[in-house]
């Protein structure tokens, strides 16, 4: 920026700072003249009321116009003035202020505007001057004037006497106001207050007067309301004035009245005109000071004197009807809203009109009373008018009534699953599942349903729509429930890598517009195949033997730490060896590592406890093994241990000396049996899971096995000619082709898994089964059968199909004697074990004995060493029995061990503590006495043990995941198969006759046999099954299958005889009946439950009873539901179940 143009800027800044002084002091003299003028105003205003006390109107107008002429005027000038402002830096506005410095200094005159023109010149592309000479000449000019303050040139001057005037008419207003407060005061208040009418210039009364102008039906009577205000708040009157004139219509007064009226409350006062027959006009009055005048004109319209409106609601909701007070009507859409009008003269026509709508409601008439109705269904206004006919003229009412209708519509229901709670749930291994809803509504319901379908399948086909199976609902008309549904689910007849998806949807009781329908969120269910099962396993155990040696690494470098500042504190006793913060933290953060691997520890592990047995239901065998794991990981994780760690956090965290050396003291890391007790845990872990899968892959091959058999028998009952079948037939290979793969693969991993624990004759086995396998070309074998199947050689394939089955049970009783095998291998080590257990007792009685024996002389004249060393002897036994009882019981329940054998043991405890105390007394009688009884009860628990060596092998014998609850739910697939079989039936009518069964109907009593006999030999097993678990637990079941499997034998010669008769089909209902029967019995045993006696009777699989949470009308609904239930002959297992439920609402609802 030029210095030329830098000294202009500086004029326009000084030009315009003169400029905005010059414009404040503009608007300040016509401030002062607005402020005079309205002063004067004002004085004129008040002596006008005080001259002719003016009405409340021109009071009031007078009040307005000079507030809002007060305002306009100030908000003028201050416009004028902003808008001045904004265009100060305008040409024209410097060149006028440059021309009036100039004329307010003489040595300045016209200079500083020509300056200002000179540059404007020289920035125009036709200038003629020289711009050295302009520049020159406007430097001069400002080092001249540069002392000059421009702003001197406006002064205040001007306004001096516009002050003078404004004091002067302030001090003279003041003076008129309060030297004549009775005039000139009082005026100014009365315009103020215009809307009171004020008495002796100092009580303002003002009237509020209700209806005021009104039409009303000649000979009816008009309840009139004053409210007085005064302008004196604290002001009350207990009495007025009220006057009444009757006139004609033409004005003529008739008569005039007046009557007192007593307060009915602060200031408010009622009457009543009665039999008004002519045109009325009242008013009131206080201390001659009138109301305004209102008139009652007396009309022949109809008057409506009341509505009465009454609501009644669809009567799904089953809420009660109501009448509405007041003009606003709420209700749920569908309601009715009946009314009825009465009316002042008999009607010819009543309507209620909505607005927006063109055609109104016609209402019935009765003389004076019209009555209609008409269905909520929206929000909106409706007015009620009535109308009479007046020679031949519509006159309608003068108070047409109006109200609101304000319409809620009924809600969607609130669907949610509660249980399931996860959304991918496993189901392998599941034949039913529980799925219980919560459902809310705001009236109830008309029915649920679960929908399903099939979204991913490995092997089958999958679902494009979805499948429903209704949900029974009994309560429908509660408004909150609970719904349990026991799903089954072999009718889906799952297999692996299958996913389904599922939700549950419920409906409305909506009478109105029809039930609405909400659904849950949707959720799966999942049947992992056995190949994901084992690498989630495995997985798991990975998980648990890295943070068990995690927890190692960090107590080894903990221990050594501690030792190394145990040597500094030795050395010298004042240093903490914790002065170093880092240090500090990082010894903590090993701590707090150590803790944190042991929890994940024992929580991998219960993780992986159930994961094994939601797959497969673990066996009493391999839950012993489990118990044993558990027993093992706590001696690593000892409560010791966990004491020790806490105390040396606390210590550090405290900076406390005696704290952390008594810490350092207690805190013992023995490092090679923790790596000992580390090896052996997963040791028996790799032997808990290799096991388990074994079970699995037994029982995967045995299912093989059955699907092959069966299909076989399908295959042969099946119509040669019949494509459809044979192609269903051919896919059925299919699936069990693949299941065979999946089957090698397994197989294959468990025999690398065996081999590196270390199991080599079983890694061998395996190979050597897999071997045959291959040998038999069993997957070549069904792949032609399947081929055959589709290309419809239905002879050959029944051939190989023959071979296969063969093949197959060849192979499935291999892999049982091999599974039985690994048992029994694992038996005879544990005969082993409790052969030495025993030798270890017969040798402690021994040498029981022979203290026994050395103490019998023992008295007080007895050298004290020999009690001393009698007494270490004891002690040192004592020690030993200590040693063997943990071991023991750390097998109990793979040995079988009776509570009397470990009572035997720790009375033998016991008894030699009591031995040795008595020793160092000196006392040999009682001492002598204490091993006496100490001997006996180790011979007791000697015999005890050889006894249990004598019966054989340990607990009892089953193979893994062959447990109870395996056997009930393959009872659980038999009874459904006995259901579908049943079904079948049903649709066979009963014919005794066999000459009038076609080929079709005699083929498919034979397959049915077929069907028959299969289940048959199923229960049989499972019959067999059962008796082996009673004889081995000691426990009685409450029945068998026998009478079932005779009964099945009769159907059987029923079908090949094709003679379906009444009585068969009854037989059959029976046979399902007593499997249910046993199925619950079975099951209510095993839990283990006392349950009263009842007399026998069919049970039906169903769904536990559905938990009211709230009714319509009921206030304790959930108390009345539980007396309820109570009252149900459910069985046991889902009482207990209600009642868990019925306790968890209880507590949401307190």
């Amino acid at each position: 920026m030029s210095s030329l143009e830098l000294t202009y800027r500086s004029f326009i800044t000084r030009i315009s700072d003169t400029g905005k002084k010059d414009l404040l002091f503009t608007a300040m003299r016509h401030a002062l003249l607005m402020l005079t003028a309205f002063l004067m105003l004002a004085f004129v205003f008040i002596s006008l009321e005080a001259i002719f006390e003016l009405s409340t109107t021109l009071r009031k107008i007078i009040f307005f116009g000079f507030i809002s002429a007060f305002a306009a005027t100030a908000g003028m000038i201050l416009l004028s003035f902003f808008s001045k402002i904004g265009k100060l830096n305008a040409n024209d506005s410097i060149s006028r202020y440059a021309k009036k410095i100039g004329s307010s200094y003489p040595e300045i005159k016209d200079n500083l505007l020509n300056a200002i023109q000179l540059y404007t010149y020289t920035n125009r592309a036709d200038h003629i001057f020289s711009n050295d000479l302009a520049a020159e000449t406007i430097n001069r000019f400002n080092e001249n004037t540069r002392s000059i303050d421009f702003k001197n040139s406006v002064t205040f001057k001007k306004n001096n006497r516009l002050v003078i005037l404004f004091v002067s008419a302030l001090i003279l207003f003041n003076a008129l106001l309060f030297t004549f407060p009775n005039t000139f005061l009082a005026a100014a208040n009365r315009i103020v207050n215009y809307n009171f009418t004020f008495v002796d210039n100092s009580l303002g009364i003002a009237f509020d007067i209700k209806p005021g102008n009104v039409e009303i039906s000649k000979g009816e009577s008009l309840e009139v309301t004053a409210l007085i205000k005064f302008h004196d708040p604290n002001y009350t009157t207990e009495e007025i004035t009220f006057h009444t004139k009757e006139v004609t219509n033409d004005g003529i007064e008739i008569s005039e009245n007046e009557e007192k009226i007593q307060a009915a409350g602060t200031n408010e006062f009622k009457t009543t005109i009665k039999n008004i027959n002519s045109q009325t006009i009242y008013w009131f009055e206080y201390r001659g000071v009138k109301s305004s005048t209102y008139t009652v004109t007396i009309t022949n319209r109809p008057v409506i004197k009341s509505v009465k409106i009454t609501v009644y609601p669809p009567a799904y909701t089953k809420l009660p009807s109501r009448t509405i007070d007041g003009n606003e009507i709420t209700t749920i859409a569908g309601s009715t809203i009946y009314v009825e009008v009465d009316a002042s003269d008999d009607l010819s026509r009543s309507i209620i009109q909505f607005a927006g709508a063109t055609a109104p409601v016609t209402m019935e008439i009765t003389g004076k009373t019209a009555r209609g109705s008409f269905v909520a269904v929206s929000n909106g206004t409706f007015s009620v008018n009535v109308i009479k006919d007046f020679n031949g003229k519509e006159l309608s009412a003068t108070n047409p009534k109006e109200f609101t209708l304000r319409v809620f519509p009924d809600q969607f229901p609130v669907i949610s699953i509660l249980e399931p709670d996860n959304n991918d749930l496993n189901v392998q291994g599941k034949r039913e599942l529980l799925v219980r809803s919560r459902v809310t509504d705001d009236f109830g319901f008309t029915k649920m349903r679960i929908g399903y379908k099939t979204v991913s399948s490995k092997f089958g086909p999958t679902d494009k729509d979805y499948r429903y199976s209704d949900i029974p609902v009994k309560n429908t008309d509660a408004t909150g429930l609970e719904v349990p549904y026991v799903w089954n689910l072999s009718s889906l007849n799952l297999g692996s890598e299958d996913v389904v998806e599922y939700f549950v949807e419920v409906y409305d009781n909506d009478g109105f517009s029809g039930p609405k329908m909400s659904r849950s969120e949707v959720r799966r269910l999942i049947y992992p195949s056995l190949e994901s099962l084992f690498k989630k396993t495995e997985k798991t155990k990975e998980e648990i033997e890295s943070s068990m040696k995690s927890a190692m690494e960090d107590a080894m470098e903990l221990k050594q730490e501690l030792d190394e500042l145990k040597d500094k504190m030795e050395k010298n006793p004042e240093e903490m060896g914790l002065n170093d913060p880092k240090k500090n933290e990082e010894m903590q953060q090993k701590l707090e590592n150590i803790q944190n691997s042991l929890n994940t520890t024992q929580q991998k592990m219960e993780e992986l406890m159930k994961e094994l047995q939601q797959n497969s239901q673990l066996s009493k065998e391999t839950l012993d093994k489990y118990m044993e794991l558990q027993k093992m990981f706590q001696k690593i994780d000892s409560k010791e241990l966990r004491d020790a760690l806490k105390k040396l956090q606390d210590a550090m965290k405290n900076m406390n000396k005696d704290q952390l050396k008594e810490a350092m003291k207690n805190f013992k890391f023995d490092e090679e049996n923790f790596k000992k007790s580390l090896e052996k845990t997963m040791e028996l872990l790799n032997k808990i899971m290799n096991e388990q899968k074994m079970g699995e892959l037994t029982q995967k091959l045995d299912d093989i096995t059955k699907k092959q058999d069966a299909l076989k028998e399908e295959t042969k009952a099946t119509d040669k000619n019949d494509k459809n079948a044979l192609n269903d037939q051919s896919k059925k290979q299919e699936d069990v082709k693949n299941n065979m793969q999946d089957f090698q693969k397994q197989m294959k991993e468990l025999s690398e898994n065996f081999k590196k624990s270390g199991d080599q004759q079983m890694s061998k086995e395996m190979q050597k089964m897999l071997e045959e396998i291959m040998k038999k070309m069993l997957e070549q074998k069904m792949q032609n059968s399947k081929q055959n199947l589709e290309q419809g050689n239905k002879d050959q394939s029944q051939k190989q199909q023959e071979e296969i089955s063969k093949d197959l049970n060849d192979l499935n009783q291999q892999m049982q004697d091999m599974l039985q095998s690994m048992m029994d291998k694992e038996s005879s080590k544990m005969m082993e074990k409790m052969q030495e257990f025993l030798d270890r007792l017969k040798e402690m009685s021994k040498k029981q004995q022979e203290l026994m024996d050395e103490s019998e002389n023992f008295d007080k004249s007895t050298d004290p060493k020999d009690f001393q060393d009698n007494k270490m002897q004891q002690d040192k036994l004592q020690n030993e029995l200590s040693n063997l009882t943990e071991e023991m019981m750390s097998m109990a329940q793979q040995m079988g061990m009776s509570p009397m054998m470990s009572k035997n043991l720790g009375d033998a405890f016991n008894e030699m503590q009591k031995a040795s105390d008595q020793l160092s007394k000196k006392d040999g009688k009682n001492a002598n006495k204490s091993q006496g009884n100490a001997k006996e009860s180790l011979d007791k628990a000697a015999e005890k043990m050889a006894q249990m060596c004598q019966n054989g092998k340990p607990g009892n014998g089953k193979k893994p995941g062959m447990g109870l609850q395996q056997l009930l739910e393959q009872l659980q697939q038999m009874i459904a198969k006995q259901q579908q079989l049943n079904n079948q039936m049903q649709g066979m009518s009963p014919n005794g006759n066999q000459g009038k069964l076609s080929q079709e109907q005699m083929a498919q009593m034979q397959r049915l046999a077929m069907e028959q006999q299969q289940i048959k030999d199923g229960v049989n097993q499972l019959n067999e099954e059962f008796k082996k678990q009673q004889e081995s637990e000691g426990k009685k079941l409450l029945g068998n299958l026998d009478q079932v499997q005779k009964d099945m034998q009769e159907i059987i010669k029923d079908l090949q005889e094709n003679n379906v008769t009444p009585e068969t089909k009854k037989r059959q209902e029976k046979i399902l009946s007593r499997m249910l029967d046993f199925q619950l019995s079975t099951r209510e045993k095993d839990f283990e439950q006392k349950r009263e006696s009842r007399p026998g009777k069919n049970f039906d699989r169903s769904s536990p009873p559905e938990i009211v949470i709230s009714k319509p009308n009921i206030i304790n609904g959930i108390n009345q539901d539980a007396l309820e239930l109570q009252k149900e002959n459910y069985t046991e297992d889902y009482e207990i179940l209600i009642q868990k439920y019925l306790e968890k609402i209880r507590s949401i609802n307190r």
